[in-house]
């Protein structure tokens, strides 16, 4: 009965420090969840940049520049050939429209498309070897290529460079398509995508940013590991993109990463 109960000093004092110690962790708290939201836009971002680079290395390992396959390039754009279907071609008709038969690995080649298949000429010796261009002007599925399914395919306009026994037994056909890469805009944003002749700005990589430098930047080297403007003395493509994470970090910072990707062309 003698025991006392707290004052209305002692209450207000426990409620004061544990407000104070709620502040506190309360802070602690979202700091830590900016921190974790700021490093999953970070990861997110860098991922995007990733998958996009892998469709650039992609295609550009497939060039052959000394073949011909980089048609325009500057700094924040490039043009090239680049492969689409492939085949190995197992016979060849010479006179009038040449044929091949070929074996198709993958989607099958169509009319209109645009082919090379590669010409030996003189098994013995390389600098006569060289890339035949055509237009595919029929293509079946009639073909046979000891016993299995090939394709029947025809190059008019093209028998002047076809020179007796210069297609070999298993010479490549591929065909291409003319792609541009560079910057675009999407949604009012800057992206590194792709377009042709036939389609429009596709994005791959994106938005990207610019306040800390270019956004995007090509560089080219030759076989000595020095610049080169000249597209057939291409070895070497370094792809340099900086992107902007959808937060900010301390003091109204927009967070901003890059990626660095080389590609070495085929030959």
């Amino acid at each position: 009965m003698n025991r006392r109960g707290f004052s209305l000093v002692e209450l207000v004092v426990v409620s004061a420090v544990g407000g104070l110690l709620l502040l506190g962790l309360f802070g602690t708290l979202t700091t830590q969840q900016h921190a974790y939201t700021t490093q999953t836009a970070q990861m997110d971002a860098a991922q995007s940049v990733r998958a996009g680079l892998d469709v650039l290395v992609t295609e550009f390992r497939s060039l052959s520049t000394v073949g011909g396959d980089v048609i325009a390039m500057d700094d924040d754009s490039i043009t090239v050939r680049v492969m689409r279907r492939v085949g190995i071609t197992c016979a060849v008709t010479y006179g009038g429209t040449p044929q091949l038969t070929a074996i198709p690995v993958g989607e099958h080649f169509a009319v209109f498309d645009s082919v090379f298949v590669f010409a030996d000429g003189d098994p013995d010796v390389a600098f006569d070897d060289t890339w035949i261009a055509g237009r595919v002007g029929a293509a079946d599925t009639l073909g046979s290529c000891s016993g299995q399914m090939a394709q029947r395919i025809s190059l008019p306009g093209a028998a002047g460079a076809f020179a007796a026994d210069s297609v070999r037994e298993g010479a490549l056909l591929r065909s291409f398509e003319w792609q541009s890469f560079g910057l675009g805009l999407y949604a009012g944003k800057s992206y590194l995508g792709r377009w042709s002749s036939t389609s429009s700005f596709v994005p791959l990589v994106g938005p990207l940013d610019a306040s800390s430098g270019p956004a995007l930047t090509l560089e080219y080297f030759d076989a000595n590991g020095a610049v080169t403007a000249v597209p057939a003395d291409v070895r070497r493509i370094d792809v340099l993109v900086r992107t902007a994470a959808p937060v900010q970090a301390t003091g109204a910072i927009t967070v901003v990463d890059s990626l660095r990707a080389t590609v070495y062309a085929r030959n």
